[in-house]
């Protein structure tokens, strides 16, 4: 059986991308990336081997979609091999930050990070459900919510916590 020789290391990463074909524009999600290259997932076009074109990738890591210019490997019925042309240092590294963390969200992360901040309370209840950096400084009044997350019949008094967030 043949064994296939890749440069880098690739991980399975569904993130959403887009491309333009002529005048029409497709998008769809990665099967897997590394820093050579990404398996696009689309049945919505077939292109054949050496077409260049420019992919806007969506990296949890990054703040805005990042254009990527590719170029097509091979494709089969169920998408296309790409190879970058290009990395800018951002993009090199948020594709080495998802190898590190294979399985972190498509949406940012921001529901684990959040998660990780607030469990470092280690376990001292805090009168608010923020994060540390979100607390008020010695002396200083504590946030309060501005919308009710619960009925009123269900809510706590101020200075109390009830261990959920």
């Amino acid at each position: 059986m043949h064994s296939e020789k890749r440069a880098h290391t690739r991980f399975p990463a569904r993130l959403r991308v887009s491309f333009e074909v002529g005048d029409r524009r497709v998008e769809c999600r990665t099967r897997d990336l590394s820093l050579g290259g990404m398996f696009l997932d689309t049945t919505a076009v077939s292109l054949p081997f050496g077409t260049e074109l420019t992919v806007t990738l969506t990296l949890p890591m990054l703040v805005d979609p990042a254009p990527v210019r590719c170029v097509v490997r091979w494709a089969i019925a169920s998408g296309l091999g790409v190879s970058f042309l290009s990395l800018r240092a951002a993009e090199t590294w948020a594709i080495n930050q998802l190898g590190a963390v294979p399985d972190l969200p498509a949406d940012g992360g921001a529901c684990l990070v959040a998660a990780a901040l607030l469990a470092r309370r280690r376990g001292v209840p805090r009168p608010y459900p923020h994060p540390r950096f979100l607390a008020p400084r010695r002396g200083g009044t504590p946030l309060r919510l501005l919308i009710p997350t619960s009925p009123p019949s269900t809510r706590r008094a101020p200075g109390t916590f009830s261990g959920r967030c």
